[in-house]
């Protein structure tokens, strides 16, 4: 009993920072695409239209990829956990 109390406290381990970690991950590319789109709000008159709204195009994009990434690393340190268990 006390072997399988262990194992599902590493798993539990495991699990939490295999969160974080993914958290982490996000929060830096929200960063990267958060100055991107302050370099756009601030630059937008110099840049010209195109390039600012190639810009916005890409800063959605690093958003949404963002978004996916984060949901996928959750399901899959979920599923990697439960399968440990």
């Amino acid at each position: 009993m006390k072997i399988k109390k262990m194992k599902s406290l590493e798993v539990l381990g495991e699990f939490v920072g295999h969160v974080l970690l993914g958290a982490a991950m996000f929060v830096s590319l929200a960063l990267v695409g958060g100055a991107l789109s302050m370099f756009v709000h601030w630059y937008a008159g110099i840049v010209g239209p195109e390039l600012a709204g190639l810009l916005k195009l890409v800063e959605t994009g690093i958003l949404y990829a963002d978004i996916v990434f984060l949901a996928w690393w959750t399901i899959f340190s979920t599923y990697k956990a439960m399968k440990d268990l």
